[in-house]
């Protein structure tokens, strides 16, 4: 189930989402590097080290928006809904 329907407070600092996710009473934190990353401009679920290749990363509800750079050294603006691969799992946020 996506998290963002049985978690709150969702934050993000540099590649980390953190959660209050139910039924835990304690954050959980999930690296985005290690389930995101860059194809030429494109955010792409099972890549890794987003960090690497963005800048400016926001979240937007549970849509994470920044700029990646491209493989001619460009850069463009992309977007991902983390509810699309990042799910609840007994209190604890993980990749799905």
């Amino acid at each position: 189930m996506a998290f963002h329907l049985t978690s709150s407070n969702y934050t993000l600092a540099n590649s980390h989402l953190t959660a209050l996710c139910s039924p835990s009473t304690t954050p959980s934190t999930i690296d985005l590097d290690e389930c995101l990353g860059n194809k030429d401009g494109v955010l792409e679920w099972g890549g890794k080290k987003l960090s690497k290749s963005s800048r400016n990363l926001t979240l937007d509800g549970t849509v994470l928006r920044g700029e990646v750079r491209k493989c001619d050294g460009t850069w463009t603006e992309a977007r991902v809904d983390l509810a699309e691969g990042i799910a609840n799992l007994h209190g604890r946020l993980v990749f799905i």
